[in-house]
C-alpha cells in the first residue's frame, strides 16, 4: 500500500519534467551549420537560424595556407559570405573556422567550435628529386659538361632558380628538358682544379600545383681532386695581419709579437671538426680558434695571453684527417720567441726619496735619502728637524722607469694612477701632490749621483719622474708602503711587468 502511494505521489512531477525537456528544445533549438560552399571569389557559409553578423565576424577566420587572410563580411539571413582580398585563389590549401562566439539573431551561440577544411589545388602530390649528376661523393676527372637534376614530376621554373645554391658559385647556362623533368647546369667556363662542388636544391623548389619538395636534397661532387695528402705551410702574423715570418720546422723565428696569429694553409679540404685534438702549444697559451669553413683549407689560431720574450712551440701531431680520410702522417714542432721590441713590458729601475731640506743642487752629508728598492726594503726611514710633528712639509722623490725603445715613454696618467703611498700606524701621512716627467738633461746633479745609473747608455727608453710630497710627520712608528700598481703602462700599452711593493721602517 504505501508504494503505490510513493508512485502517485512521484508521478506528477515526472510528467512535468517530460514536459519542460520537451519544450526547452522547441523554444531553444540548436544553432549549427548546415553548409559551406565557395567559388573564387568568397566562400559561403550557411546556418540553421538567422546569423547575428556582428558576432559571426569575430567568430569567422580564414586561413590560406597556414596564413590567416583579411577580406570584408556580407550577411544576410541565415548566410554570411567572406570575400578575402585576393578572393579564393588556384593552387592553395583553405581553413575554415567559427567558434562557439557566432550568434544566431536570439543570442543562441554555436554548441561547438566549427572547421572546413577545402583545396584548390589540382593535386597534392609533392616533387620529389630523382637524382643529381655527378653524384653524391662522386670524384670527377674528365671535363664536366654539365650538372644534370631530374624531378619526379614538372616543376616551376622559377622556383628552381629560387631554390638552388652552389657552392662555390660559378656561372652557367640552364636548359630545362622533358617538359620541365628535368634541367641541365651548363657551366659557361671550365671548372677550379681540385675543388670541392656543393649543389643544393631547397624546398622552395615546388611543382604546377604549388607542392614542394619535403625537404632539402644536397649532392657534392669532386672536381680533378689530387689524390694525395694536403702539403701544409705555417706562417705567422700580428693583429694589423701583416705577415711577420713564415716558420719552418725546427726552426726558432724571432722578433714576434704577443699578440699573433699561428696559421697553417694546407693543400685541400681538411676536417678541423677536432683540430684541437691535433695541435698544441708549449708552454701552454689561449688562443680562438678560426677555420675556413667554405673550402676547409686553412686553420689560424690567434693568441691571447702570450709572454712577452718567450720561446712557443707548436706542434702537428699525426693524424689530422682531410675530408676523404687521409690522415695527416708526420708530427712537426714550428718555434717563435715572443721577443718583438714593441711588447717589451717596462719595469721599474729606482728609486729616491728626500726625508730632509732638498733646497741645494749638490748633494752633502746631511741630506737624508731613502731608496726605493725590493732589496733594501725594511730599511729604516728616519725624518730631520725639518718634518716636524703635526706640521706639512715638501717632499720629493724620483721614480726612473725603462720601456720599449719603440715607445714615447711610460704615460704619466697611468703612473698617477698606479702609485699609491701609505702608512700603518699613523706614524705619518703622505700626499701625492703632483708628479711631473723629467728629462735627462734636467735631473738634479744630486739625483745622478744617487741613482748612480748611466742612463744614456742603455738600449730601453728610460723615464724619469719626479714626485711632490706632503708630509706631516708624527712621533708614532709604522710602516710606510711605496706601491706601484701593474695599470702603469707605456705608450704602446704595455703593462708594468708586475707590482712592486716598497717598505721602509720608521
Amino acid at each position: 500500500m504505501c508504494s503505490y502511494r510513493n508512485f502517485f505521489i512521484r508521478f506528477p512531477v515526472i510528467v512535468f519534467s517530460f514536459c519542460f525537456i520537451s519544450c526547452s528544445d522547441v523554444l531553444f533549438p540548436e544553432f549549427k551549420v548546415e553548409n559551406v560552399s565557395y567559388d573564387d571569389n568568397k566562400v559561403t557559409v550557411k546556418f540553421s537560424a538567422e546569423v547575428d553578423g556582428d558576432s559571426a565576424k569575430k567568430a569567422i577566420s580564414l586561413q590560406e595556407d597556414d596564413t590567416e587572410i583579411t577580406g570584408t563580411f556580407f550577411c544576410s539571413g541565415n548566410k554570411i559570405s567572406f570575400f578575402p582580398k585576393d578572393g579564393i585563389r588556384k593552387n592553395y590549401d583553405y581553413d575554415l573556422a567559427i567558434t562557439t562566439l557566432c550568434e544566431d539573431s536570439k543570442g543562441i551561440s554555436l554548441e561547438k567550435d566549427f572547421h572546413y577544411s577545402f583545396s584548390t589545388r589540382a593535386e597534392h602530390t609533392r616533387p620529389e628529386i630523382i637524382s643529381i649528376s655527378p653524384a653524391n661523393q662522386q670524384h670527377i676527372e674528365d671535363e664536366l659538361e654539365y650538372i644534370s637534376i631530374v624531378f619526379s614530376k614538372p616543376v616551376t621554373r622559377e622556383s628552381f632558380i629560387d631554390s638552388l645554391e652552389i657552392s662555390p658559385a660559378f656561372e652557367y647556362f640552364l636548359d630545362f628538358k622533358d617538359d620541365d623533368k628535368e634541367v641541365h647546369l651548363v657551366p659557361k667556363a671550365p671548372l677550379t682544379l681540385n675543388t670541392d662542388y656543393t649543389i643544393t636544391v631547397n624546398t622552395g623548389l615546388s611543382d604546377f600545383s604549388r607542392n614542394n619538395l619535403m625537404e632539402d636534397k644536397k649532392s657534392v661532387f669532386f672536381y680533378k681532386k689530387k689524390n694525395d695528402f694536403a702539403s701544409c705551410a705555417v706562417s705567422v702574423y700580428d693583429k694589423a695581419d701583416t705577415l711577420l715570418a713564415t716558420l719552418a720546422a725546427n726552426e726558432n723565428k724571432r722578433n714576434i709579437s704577443t699578440d699573433c696569429s699561428i696559421r697553417f694553409d694546407f693543400g685541400h679540404k681538411m676536417d678541423f671538426s677536432a683540430a684541437s685534438a691535433y695541435f698544441y702549444f708549449t708552454p701552454s697559451v689561449d688562443y680562438k680558434i678560426t677555420k675556413d669553413e667554405i673550402n676547409g683549407k686553412y686553420i689560424i689560431f690567434e693568441l691571447s695571453n702570450a709572454k712577452w720574450n718567450t720561446e712557443y712551440n707548436v706542434t702537428i701531431l699525426n693524424g689530422l684527417p682531410d675530408v676523404y680520410g687521409q690522415r695527416y702522417e708526420d708530427i712537426k714542432s714550428f718555434a717563435f720567441t715572443t721577443d718583438n721590441e714593441k711588447n717589451a713590458p717596462p719595469c721599474f729601475v729606482n728609486g729616491i726619496v728626500q726625508t730632509s731640506d732638498w733646497s741645494s743642487q749638490t748633494l752633502s752629508e746631511t741630506d737624508d735619502f731613502c731608496y726605493l728598492s725590493e732589496d733594501k726594503n725594511y730599511s729604516n726611514i728616519s725624518f730631520s728637524e725639518y718634518y716636524a710633528a703635526g706640521t706639512g712639509k715638501k717632499a720629493e722623490a724620483y721614480l726612473s722607469f725603462y720601456s720599449s725603445n719603440e715607445s714615447e715613454g711610460i704615460d704619466v696618467y697611468s703612473l698617477r694612477e698606479g702609485l699609491s703611498v701609505s702608512a700603518t700606524n699613523s706614524c705619518c701621512q703622505i700626499i701625492i701632490k703632483t708628479i711631473n716627467r723629467i728629462e735627462l738633461d734636467s735631473i738634479p746633479k744630486k739625483i745622478k749621483v744617487l741613482f748612480g745609473e748611466d742612463f744614456y747608455g742603455v738600449s730601453k727608453k728610460v723615464s724619469i719622474f719626479n714626485v711632490i710630497f706632503e708630509i706631516t710627520n708624527t712621533s708614532k712608528s709604522g710602516e710606510i708602503h711605496f706601491v706601484l700598481e701593474n695599470v702603469i703602462k707605456d705608450s704602446l700599452n704595455n703593462s708594468l711587468e708586475r707590482k712592486y711593493d716598497f717598505i721602509l721602517n720608521k
